[in-house]
């Protein structure tokens, strides 16, 4: 938990800051949470809470979001800051506000469940 959120306190004074990072850092955050870990637990709201505040102030009206700093919005950087912003709006216990969940690779669970034929992403 330390080491994420010194990661996450270097970023927030990066400007060249890409969706890579910031999911690296809000991911690694929310499956600490989901252990049950509440140290330092005020920190991580306060950065899922910083990073949402920079995905929404980075959304494009009618394009969506950009990989990284100095490129246009594409498919790529939508769908990474789409699901940058859903864990970070989870580690403030607002995800559910979004109304989506991300799926493939970004899933919050397992690709699949043993003993199931379902895919569950």
């Amino acid at each position: 938990m330390d080491t994420v959120l010194r990661r996450a306190a270097e970023l927030s004074l990066d400007h060249r800051v890409t969706a890579c990072d910031l999911l690296d850092v809000v991911h690694l955050l929310w499956w600490a949470t989901r252990t049950g870990a509440t140290h330092r637990a005020g920190e991580v709201r306060d950065v899922g809470a910083q990073v949402l505040a920079r995905v929404a102030d980075s959304w494009v009206p009618g394009s969506g979001l950009a990989f990284g700093p100095g490129r246009p919005p594409s498919l790529q950087g939508t769908e990474m800051g789409l699901a940058v912003a859903w864990y970070a709006a989870d580690l403030v216990g607002h995800a559910d506000a979004l109304g989506y969940e991300p799926r493939g690779v970004h899933r919050a669970g397992p690709a699949a469940r043993l003993g199931r034929a379902d895919d569950a992403g």
